[in-house]
């Protein structure tokens, strides 16, 4: 029984997010370019601020199909990896609730998310390395079919070694707190502010949106190195020699930026996430709750 109800949380939870994945995808790439590649806005499309204005400047120079560029890897990847977390989220819960005794708590959604998160990180980062260098990659990268994660990831090891496949792993690791507080979060509100085993669409809507911006607000630094350290080639290979990680990248992120440079690309990630999130818990309550009604699970 306990494997059936984490079946549905996985599939669920992957369903939802390759929904919401798809309706905010141009945002979500918009956030990488800002983070990787400090992108700025051409003064024809200033007006229309640093987010759609850099939207603009894509559609004009790359054409509309750039707006989606790597989408079938962060597809693949995603639905991987949120499988992964909601089938361990789920599972976890089953295992504090009926050999250790834990009640639901802001105690044990914290330990269910680290667990959770941690284990979807060491599984997955090496295809988010893959799927970010596919996102801003050249031309000379294929990024439309099924196979292209995957030559990527080969493409990494062979050029970089297999140590490339890992880079931003440590950023990665200290990112789970992302999900810790983000799920910690939207159980809080769904416990205290929903009827109990039922949370309507509007609810998961909002607990969704708020819970991810709490997250982002804590974390956003993090991933601003996380993914320059998955994207840069050259942080990887000169990590051996100049011990480049998460914390000597932020610091070099300072040094030439400022605090600005931490914060780059806020303003997408937030709008892109807090969507992200919002219609993701919503169509994964919807899912699951469909799911779970056909396979008898309560």
């Amino acid at each position: 029984m306990a494997t059936r109800e984490s079946l549905a949380h996985g599939i669920s939870g992957m369903m939802g997010y390759q929904i919401t994945t798809l309706i905010v995808y141009p945002l979500e790439l918009m956030t990488v370019k800002q983070q990787v590649d400090d992108k700025q806005v051409s003064s024809r499309n200033k007006s229309l601020g640093s987010t759609f204005g850099l939207l603009c400047d894509t559609i004009n120079n790359e054409g509309y199909r750039a707006l989606y560029k790597g989408v079938v890897p962060t597809l693949e990847t995603s639905s991987i990896s949120y499988f992964i977390y909601f089938y361990t989220y789920a599972y976890t819960t089953h295992i504090l609730r009926t050999t250790l005794k834990m009640q639901p708590s802001v105690t044990s959604d914290l330990l269910k998310s680290a667990i959770a998160g941690i284990i979807n990180v060491l599984a997955t980062n090496p295809l988010w390395v893959a799927s970010v260098k596919l996102k801003i990659g050249g031309p000379n990268r294929n990024s439309d079919d099924l196979c292209a994660l995957f030559r990527e990831l080969k493409k990494v090891k062979n050029e970089d070694g297999f140590k490339a496949l890992y880079a931003g792993l440590t950023s990665s690791l200290i990112l789970v707190l992302n999900p810790i507080i983000q799920f910690s979060f939207y159980h809080f509100f769904k416990r205290n502010f929903a009827k109990p085993g039922h949370i309507g669409s509007f609810k998961a809507f909002i607990f969704g949106a708020l819970s991810k911006f709490i997250a982002t607000i804590a974390t956003y630094p993090l991933q601003v190195a996380q993914n320059r350290l998955r994207f840069s080639t050259t942080s990887v290979k000169h990590s051996v020699g100049r011990n480049i990680n998460t914390f000597t990248c932020l610091l070099e992120i300072y040094t030439e930026r400022g605090l600005a440079g931490l914060f780059s690309g806020i303003k997408t990630k937030l709008i892109s996430s807090m969507c992200n999130s919002a219609l993701m818990f919503l169509f994964y309550e919807r899912v699951v709750n469909l799911i779970k009604s056909q396979l008898k699970v309560v």
